[in-house]
């Protein structure tokens, strides 16, 4: 999710526990009524996400009451910032792949120049099997 124009952050959100763990890697570039200014509208709307796409398996009366969030405090932390987008997607792809959340605190600001060409290489290879040299808006 981008927070500021500039600033990109990893979601978690946890459908039957109604809860959202931001992963920030400059969390103290953030104060927290910032924070809550960016997640609040996202924990308003997510009932009525699950409402609209998971009828089908929902009990009748589900609630309409906002998720909750929470930002994660040990994550590994971008020291001279501008990786904050592949440090978020980092934390996503640990987390999709049942790392523990330990790993998630001992990412290296040295490792992410590899993390940001296997993204844009993953990204290329994409485009190229979608239709070639679309241009993007």
């Amino acid at each position: 999710m981008n927070w500021k124009g500039d600033h990109w952050v990893g979601l978690a959100i946890h459908l039957r526990a109604r809860h959202i763990i931001v992963y920030d890697a400059l969390i103290e570039h953030t104060r927290e009524s910032v924070a809550w200014s960016k997640m609040q509208p996202v924990c308003d709307m997510m009932p009525y996400l699950v409402r609209a796409m998971c009828a089908d398996v929902l009990p009748e009366k589900y609630s309409i009451e906002p998720f909750c969030y929470e930002r994660n405090v040990n994550v590994a932390q971008n020291p001279s910032t501008g990786d904050c987008g592949p440090y978020a997607m980092k934390f996503l792809e640990l987390l999709a792949f049942g790392n523990p959340i330990s790993d998630l605190a001992n990412i290296q600001e040295s490792d992410m120049a590899i993390y940001r060409q296997v993204y844009e290489t993953e990204i290329y290879e994409h485009g190229k099997r979608e239709g070639g040299n679309r241009r993007l808006l």
